[in-house]
């Protein structure tokens, strides 16, 4: 079975919790620059990164 190609757009979102880089399905409505977006972090199955310096 061949998979289909899903086109992606790559978002940065300025967060409390420092800059994050995000992946979208690029057929969303586009959003204005600068504006909120409503999001979910997977913290329950993130990373636990240690701070340097």
């Amino acid at each position: 079975m061949k998979k289909a190609f899903i086109a992606s757009a790559a978002l940065l979102l300025d967060t409390a919790l420092g800059p994050i880089k995000a992946e979208i399905d690029a057929g969303l409505p586009p959003h204005e620059i600068g504006s909120a977006l409503p999001f979910d972090l997977p913290v329950a199955g993130a990373a636990n990164l240690k701070r340097f310096g």
